[in-house]
């Protein structure tokens, strides 16, 4: 799977599509967790600076993410390049949930995060940006 272009975005209920990114809301994400599959996948650290959020958020706007499926996102610090992947059904399976970050370490080999999963056209958003 190759990094995930940019293209013209659909809004999902945000200004940049990525939402709140604090515990709040990766626990609202973590309600769904067994049900998706993605039970390896948790809230990312704090790691990027204001003005690399910025940029993350910026990017990812412009990503075109299915509303009928889920999908992860990995991004890869510093380039912003993005990975998805999404489920045939559910649950995913932990292939599926891996392929997007798999993706990026075969082409980055580290720094690698999941970012964001797209379930049921909503997006939760899987950064802490309140640490």
């Amino acid at each position: 799977m190759a990094a995930t272009s940019p293209g013209s975005a659909e809004n999902h209920g945000t200004e940049d599509g990525l939402g709140r990114c604090d515990r709040d809301r990766a626990n609202e994400y973590f309600r769904y967790r067994l049900e998706i599959g993605g039970v390896g996948v948790g809230q990312v650290p704090a790691f990027l600076d204001p003005a690399q959020r910025q940029s993350l958020r910026a990017a990812f706007s412009q990503l075109e993410l299915p509303d009928d499926r889920t999908t992860f996102v990995v991004a890869h610090d510093p380039s912003l390049d993005f990975y998805t992947g999404s489920c045939g059904a559910l649950p995913c399976t932990m292939e599926e949930v891996a392929e997007p970050e798999q993706a990026c370490l075969r082409e980055h080999w580290d720094n690698c995060y999941y970012v964001a999963t797209r379930h049921a056209g909503e997006t939760f958003c899987l950064l802490n940006e309140t640490e």
